[in-house]
């Protein structure tokens, strides 16, 4: 049957609990189309909380099912903030005018899902980008900002080396980057990931391991340190 003016009267709760034993029962008797009609018509709030809470766990299985998000990498995976931007872009892009376009229930979830493919698919060319620009930064890193290779320094100059550095660290992401990518061997997208409250992007890991290095090659000791080295 179609739902359209199935003339529900029911407080907003009350047609949210009765959606929800219909839609497990595998029914269609109006009462999720008045929800969806009080939250994308008439913009209820209490509404649109109903729908996100009926329909956030069918839109979190669509996001794991789709075909882009095994290429998704933390925290571009994370399904329950997926989730949010799509019902964000749902609601976005049905304004109530065009509510009149759908006519079920069926097609306002034909509606959602596209909703839900685009924004999977827009996280998947996010990560794309990502991987690029980390690449460009690898090889530019590689080109101008890594160290000169040392390789007959003695305990005691490597020592002397490692206090230098610390010493070129002006604050805690500094000696961070010194920490996890000089004595951890870490690549700059794992110290992005491992400290997110200092570096919100692996750019940030790049430019600090930059400045940190510029500084060390002006340091008088650290280049006559270098010199001694390759003498």
């Amino acid at each position: 049957m179609s739902p359209a003016g199935a003339g529900f009267d029911l407080p907003t709760p009350e047609l949210a609990a009765r959606c929800a034993e219909v839609t497990a029962q595998h029914r269609d008797d109006g009462s999720c189309y008045e929800l969806l009609r009080r939250a994308l018509a008439e913009r209820h709030d209490d509404a649109w909380e109903a729908v996100y809470r009926q329909y956030e766990r069918l839109v979190r299985a669509w996001v794991v099912r789709h075909p882009g998000y095994a290429a998704l990498t933390p925290p571009n995976d994370d399904a329950e903030h997926l989730a949010n931007t799509i019902f964000t872009r749902f609601w976005q892009n049905l304004p109530p005018e065009r509510f009149p376009e759908f006519p079920t229930v069926a097609a306002l979830m034909a509606f959602l899902r596209r909703c839900t493919n685009s924004v999977v698919i827009e996280a998947t060319r996010k990560v794309a980008r990502r991987a690029r620009r980390e690449q460009r930064l690898e090889r530019a890193e590689i080109l101008a900002s890594d160290p000169p290779e040392m390789p007959a320094l003695s305990q005691e100059a490597r020592a002397h080396l490692w206090t230098l550095a610390r010493a070129a660290a002006q604050d805690e992401r500094d000696l961070v980057v010194l920490e996890l990518s000089y004595r951890n061997d870490l690549r700059p997208a794992a110290i992005a990931a491992q400290r997110p409250d200092l570096f919100p992007d692996v750019t940030e890991v790049y430019r600090c391991k930059r400045n940190l290095l510029d500084r060390l090659r002006r340091n008088p000791e650290m280049v006559a340190l270098a010199q001694e080295a390759l003498s």
